[in-house]
């Protein structure tokens, strides 16, 4: 992508290719594709630097983002959910 970038193909154009690409169902994949390349095709910085720097920046800044998950409790199996949210009334009851 940043290859891309760097050789004048506009974002569209290159979502447009990839998504020909993935199968029908991968939506996950179609968001994730979108926002990587709103980094790359938005960060000047990056566009300044080779694909083997911007890799190495992206893996760190995922593995870093993981051990910030990790040390906030994010990914704390015990964590409620959304449904477990619900207000609680004075006798400590959920509303029905």
């Amino acid at each position: 992508m940043l290859m891309a970038r760097q050789s004048g193909i506009s974002p569209e154009a290159y979502l447009s290719a990839l998504d020909q690409k993935l199968p029908p169902d991968a939506n996950v994949e179609r968001a994730l594709v979108v926002k990587i390349a709103e980094v790359v095709y938005q960060d000047d910085e990056m566009a300044q630097m080779k694909p083997e720097q911007a890799y190495l920046m992206f893996a760190q800044n995922c593995v870093q983002g993981q051990e910030l998950d990790q040390m906030s409790g994010q990914r704390d199996e015990a964590a409620p959910d959304e449904d477990d949210n619900e207000p609680m009334d004075e006798g400590g009851q959920g509303e029905q």
